[in-house]
């Protein structure tokens, strides 16, 4: 064999050996792009559960005020009682008169106290 030949197996042996650590360098590079995808992945669904219980409270907090709203809506207003300051207490009396537009016929509660004074 020439040194020609000699060198030429050399330099061919070492493309070889060159080429086989390209090849293992790019597997390990494959995995580690496979691992990269599955943890954006994780990361992903992570924040979509994350936004979607944040809306979730959101919409809770929101329907909890509604109701909150709508409840304090509903809320009939309390008629203003006179208060009689020579025996500093109230006068159910002139609240009877403001109270005497209940519904149906029904007797208000300060009518039936006006009543049992009476008796």
């Amino acid at each position: 064999m020439s040194d020609v030949e000699r060198k030429l197996e050399l330099e061919w042996s070492r493309l070889n050996e060159e080429e086989r650590q390209i090849e293992a360098l790019l597997t390990v590079l494959t995995g580690e792009l496979l691992k990269l995808k599955e943890d954006e992945k994780a990361i992903r669904l992570g924040i979509m559960r994350d936004s979607d219980r944040a809306e979730q409270r959101e919409l809770n907090a929101s329907a909890h005020n509604h109701s909150q709203e709508t409840a304090q809506s509903e809320q009939i207003p309390l008629p203003d009682v006179p208060f009689h300051q020579v025996s500093e207490s109230l006068n159910l009396r002139g609240l009877a008169a403001s109270s005497s537009s209940c519904l149906n016929g029904e007797t208000s509660v300060t009518e039936v106290i006006t009543k049992s004074e009476r008796q």
